[in-house]
């Protein structure tokens, strides 16, 4: 640096691209996203994981789809807490190390893409490349995606977990053939229930297969509750083609689902209020109103409050709704009324580690299937890469 050039450390400002009037760039994450959400800097709260500097005049360094840690040097960063940083990305942390043991020795395919995506600079294609062998031709997912569920035949279910995947890595391109392959599916009318306008939550095939008790399928008595109908409406919406015969279709059950979901709340059913969470996502991305979007963004900030279970100690012993199922993110709406959960499931996360470096399974498929087994250590395989994404977000 010239020496005529001092550096001043300790800098606390905003840093995003929302005035464009001065310059047209835009985020790429939040452009694979489709949100804006995303920040470069937040004053007195967070810095992004990609934000690599700014240059004169005002053009920022962005690493994105890559880590700032993975392609600084370690003389490009100022000093020592954030070198600290590095070696914490590096693996010095031994909560990241027993986890990527774990991944690595017990990970279905893939889980070890997911991971490799998100802690070892693996790429997108790799996930989507085995993410694409669960799908079946009718463009659904099937064979055991979800892990409770070891049916091959596509269901809603199954396809929602794809989708959520999709998600985890910021995929967002509605030409891609999977994404056109689910868009059909969910247009096709398989497994859809007309009568209800919903899709189904268990589907007949399942009883073939090794399976949760509650995934078993009992004709007359389905559970619908608009999950996943609520969640995948809201995927529709977001990247189906608006010109096609079943966009309507798709905006009018969002609105039915809305409807049905503003007049049961608060209820302790947390699976239906993370759908309902990623219907008013996707409803904001796609910028269509299906109700007041303020109305519906303050209701589901009651409900997450009202959810939340705040005793530490049933989280050691009950399935219960911990923050890490509805907080992603420093950016999430409901992060700031939850610090203080946030920053105890971080301690959790690290007081509670297995010895095999996995984490806890806290239910049982109460049936007789011998292959819960292999899918508790599928749903291990998973909350490793949630739990060390969750702690990486909050800096613990």
């Amino acid at each position: 640096m010239n020496e005529k050039i001092k550096k001043l450390i300790g800098s606390n400002m905003d840093i995003d691209f929302s005035n464009k009037n001065w310059g047209d760039s835009v985020c790429p994450w939040n452009a694979a996203d489709g949100t804006d959400g995303h920040k470069c800097a937040v004053k007195n709260t967070s810095i992004c994981k990609y934000f690599c500097g700014i240059q004169y005049l005002d053009s920022v360094l962005c690493s994105y789809p890559y880590k700032n840690v993975s392609v600084l040097e370690k003389n490009d960063i100022d000093r020592d807490t954030r070198k600290n940083d590095i070696l914490r990305e590096e693996n010095a942390n031994a909560v990241l190390n027993k986890a990527k043991k774990f991944i690595h020795r017990y990970a279905r395919p893939l889980d070890l893409a997911r991971w490799q995506y998100h802690f070892e600079n693996g790429t997108r294609d790799a996930v989507l490349d085995v993410l694409k062998e669960y799908q079946n031709e009718d463009g659904g997912f099937g064979h055991g995606l979800e892990a409770d569920c070891f049916n091959p035949n596509s269901s809603p279910i199954q396809t929602w977990a794809a989708t959520e995947i999709l998600r985890e890595i910021g995929f967002a391109d509605n030409t891609h053939p999977i994404v056109k392959g689910i868009l059909q599916y969910l247009s096709s009318g398989l497994h859809f229930d007309v009568e209800r306008h919903q899709w189904l939550n268990t589907v007949p095939s399942n009883n073939d297969y090794p399976h949760a008790i509650w995934w078993t399928y009992k004709e007359g008595d389905v559970e619908f509750k608009y999950n996943p109908t609520a969640y995948l409406s809201g995927f529709f919406i977001r990247y189906g083609d608006r010109t096609s015969e079943f966009y309507d279709t798709a905006v009018k059950i969002a609105r039915e689902a809305y409807q049905f979901w503003i007049y049961s709340m608060p209820y302790a059913e947390q699976h239906v209020t993370a759908c309902f969470i990623r219907l008013y996502e996707y409803c904001s991305q796609a910028g269509v109103k299906i109700a007041d979007m303020d109305v519906f963004r303050q209701k589901l900030a009651n409900q997450v409050r009202y959810e939340l279970c705040s005793a530490a100690d049933k989280w050691e012993t009950d399935y219960v709704c911990m923050p890490s199922n509805f907080v992603e993110t420093k950016n999430s709406i409901f992060y700031n009324d939850n610090t203080d959960l946030v920053a105890k499931e971080c301690a959790h996360i690290k007081t509670h580690q297995l010895e095999d470096g996995s984490f806890p399974v806290m239910w049982q498929w109460w049936t007789d299937y011998k292959e819960f087994e292999t899918s508790k250590i599928w749903w291990k395989s998973d909350f490793c890469i949630k739990n060390l994404r969750f702690l990486r977000e909050f800096g613990r």
